[in-house]
């Protein structure tokens, strides 16, 4: 039986050891996060759902990296924060809705905390289960006091690390983020965190000169701090490995640019292995399960939330309903790139997906399909019927019609709470795509036979008999009027092209439609068989 692909990772972290087990992923919230880093945020929770579903404890992490400086603006933001660069994101105060620099920060309002906080909304509203941390409040709180001793006292094995994975990366230069020690110490004077060079260690306190960086001038203060308990950050590869150190990290993935060779993540992983998988129990000194993931790209457009680049994940998340939106972030393998443009025929395409596993979930649910359906829900029911995206665009475009009392037809039921709410969301998409269509791509019934329209005898003919037919039929329900439609077709040998092209011309003044039987059958009988004789003389 084919394994869904959350199962397989599901599978590899439970061989590691026995439960419970740590699944996290981490963000720095340096401005609006990116629709493509939701991405991230589900595959994990997928994995941490799955592991959960087999009866095993398991702890998942998104944390927000807001104590990561910040080395640029996004093109949203005023210039006003220029004067922040090399400060923590935590340090700095939310923009305001002019995009400067608002009240002081605090814990609670800060630029970090406002964009985390933003990103954390979507993926809440999601149905995301996870534990939030901050690692401004991790360092502040001790919690990295012990990798940071351990980095300190380790900074010629971190330094070989560096050199081993990172020589000849860049024109042959050797990429160290340090020149003595893996630290920054937090400037006592200008408060920046980025732009001071740790000089000494004499196991209490950092030797520091505040020199600058290339994005954020220094102040040259010299002096002597503590780097425990929030008074300094490791260098971030150092810091990955450090969170996989202090968390016991089972899995976590990243992105594409996270994994090329020599990269951060073979950085992080050889530091974890050298300096810190040394101090834990055998059991805990492997690296994370690995969980790689392809870009996902909005209309072909790559995403950077520091630039400012790409649909943010708030914006997209207004556009599609939840169980949609999971759905097209978790079905597809972590591995294999794709990209949504939110266009009539992407959105039409996703649903038809959506419904197909839908139908595979309830004829087996231990399916590969069914369990990517199941994952993608956020309510633990779903629907037993659901119409069809094309079918409710059409719908809501025709005149006098009761929607809920037709779909009830074709279910032959009355909807279920679940599938009113499932109603409820397509019918607002189908809305949004129906507003973006352009006026000679939208279904308008005709009030009067059009009169630039021009039949042959042959389809005259089928109009005339069609109406004949309609008068007498025993049943006006879209599946009943479909198939009168083709048994007179038929019966006349009429190609089916020239028959349909007839319908949708006399009603739509157009030539194709929406299935017609179901079309026509929305519409009131005697309305229909009188423009069909009218059509057919």
């Amino acid at each position: 039986m084919n394994k869904f692909w959350a199962e397989e990772l599901a599978q590899t972290v439970l061989d590691r050891h026995a439960e419970p087990y740590v699944v996290s992923d981490w963000k720095t919230p340096s401005g609006h996060i990116h629709v493509g880093a939701l991405r991230g945020v589900l595959l994990h929770d997928a994995i941490a759902k799955t592991i959960s579903s087999l009866g095993k404890q398991v702890r998942y992490i998104y944390g927000f990296d807001d104590y990561d400086s910040m080395d640029k603006l996004p093109n949203y933001l005023s210039s006003d924060y220029e004067r922040y660069l090399g400060q923590s994101f935590s340090t700095i105060p939310a923009p305001d809705e002019q995009g400067r620099p608002g009240l002081e920060a605090t814990e609670e309002s800060n630029y970090g905390r406002f964009f985390a906080d933003q990103f954390e909304s979507v993926y809440r509203g999601l149905g995301v289960q996870s534990e939030t941390l901050r690692t401004s409040v991790l360092y502040r709180d001790g919690f990295l006091n012990l990798a940071i001793k351990i980095a300190l006292n380790q900074a010629e094995d971190i330094k070989a690390v560096f050199k081993k994975i990172n020589t000849n990366r860049t024109e042959g230069r050797e990429v160290i983020p340090f020149k003595h020690f893996p630290i920054n110490i937090v400037c006592e004077n200008c408060h920046k965190i980025a732009t001071t060079e740790a000089t000494d260690w004499d196991g209490e306190v950092v030797g520091y000169q505040c020199i600058g960086v290339n994005f954020a001038p220094g102040c040259s203060h010299k002096g002597k701090a503590s780097p425990y308990n929030g008074g300094a950050k490791l260098p971030w590869k150092v810091e990955w490995a450090a969170k996989f150190f202090l968390f016991k990290t089972d899995l976590e993935g990243g992105g594409k640019d996270h994994y090329t060779k020599g990269g951060s993540r073979d950085v992080a992983n050889e530091i974890f292995r050298s300096v810190y998988a040394p101090h834990l129990d055998s059991q805990y000194a492997r690296v994370p399960t690995d969980l790689f993931y392809e870009w996902l790209l909005i209309e072909g457009r790559k995403m950077a939330t520091s630039k400012g680049l790409g649909d943010t994940a708030f914006s997209v998340a207004g556009l599609l309903p939840a169980n949609a939106l999971r759905f097209l972030l978790v079905r597809t393998k972590p591995k294999t790139a794709f990209s949504f443009k939110l266009s009539l025929e992407s959105t039409l395409r996703l649903y038809d997906q959506f419904d197909q596993y839908l139908k595979k979930f309830h004829e087996d649910p231990t399916s590969a399909e069914g369990k990517a359906f199941q994952l993608s829900m956020i309510d633990k029911k779903a629907p037993d019927f659901v119409p069809k995206m094309s079918s409710l665009i059409y719908l809501l475009q025709l005149p006098n019609i009761d929607l809920k009392a037709t779909l009830i037809k074709d279910k032959g039921a009355p909807l279920s709470e679940i599938e009113l709410s499932e109603l409820e969301q397509r019918i607002e998409v189908a809305k949004k795509l129906i507003s973006e269509l352009p006026s000679d791509e939208r279904i308008v019934l005709q009030k009067i036979l059009p009169v630039n329209i021009s039949l042959n005898a042959n389809q005259k003919e089928f109009l005339t008999a069609l109406a004949a037919s309609f008068s007498v039929l025993d049943s006006w329900d879209g599946l009943r009027v479909h198939e009168e439609i083709h048994v007179v077709r038929k019966s006349m040998a009429i190609e089916p092209k020239l028959a349909f092209e007839a319908l949708y011309r006399i009603f739509l003044n157009r030539e194709s439609g929406p299935q017609a039987g179901w079309f026509l059958a929305n519409l009131d009988r005697n309305f229909v068989i009188k423009r069909l004789q009218e059509a057919g003389r």
